[in-house]
């Protein structure tokens, strides 16, 4: 007995629409852009899925594209958690998994400057406080996700 056409359809559908090369794929590139050249410890989570795990060095690329990891899932929402300085620093972000899209995550820190440049900057740009001031104290670590539904130029 033949199967009319459409009844096959709706049948083979969602068998094909599970398959691994119909789900949308998150591609991941992680940096490290603190200039302390520290190494830090960094995992990346989306969907309760471990996508990478791992010690990354500041390179001066950015981003650092030998660290490219992806992720294929069925199409739906997630939440991408990323957790570096062993669990210090946290940052999620929403991530619409209708097709294929490209996170970019940066680690970040700035040491404060020591004395004697701290001097030099105020003998020189003192009156500019809003550039001055981040210099001398320095900026926290932080976790920046960014997520783009168009594949970057770059690649």
């Amino acid at each position: 007995m033949q199967l009319p056409r459409h009844l096959s359809l709706l049948l083979f559908t969602p068998l094909l629409t599970s398959c691994k090369w119909f789900q949308p794929t998150a591609y991941f590139f992680i940096s490290n852009t603190s200039r302390d050249s520290k190494p830090v410890d960094i995992r990346v989570t989306l969907a309760g899925k471990t996508v990478f795990n791992d010690t990354i060095k500041y390179s001066g690329v950015v981003p650092d594209l030998a660290y490219t990891s992806h992720i294929s899932l069925p199409k739906g929402k997630y939440i991408i958690k990323a957790i570096s300085d062993s669990g210090k620093v946290i940052a999620e972000q929403p991530i619409d998994l209708g097709n294929n899209r490209w996170v970019f995550i940066q680690y970040s820190v700035t040491k404060p400057i020591d004395s004697a440049d701290a001097k030099m900057l105020l003998t020189n740009f003192g009156n500019d406080t809003s550039w001055v001031n981040p210099k001398l104290r320095g900026t926290p670590p932080k976790v920046i996700i960014t997520v783009l539904d168009k594949k970057p130029t770059l690649m």
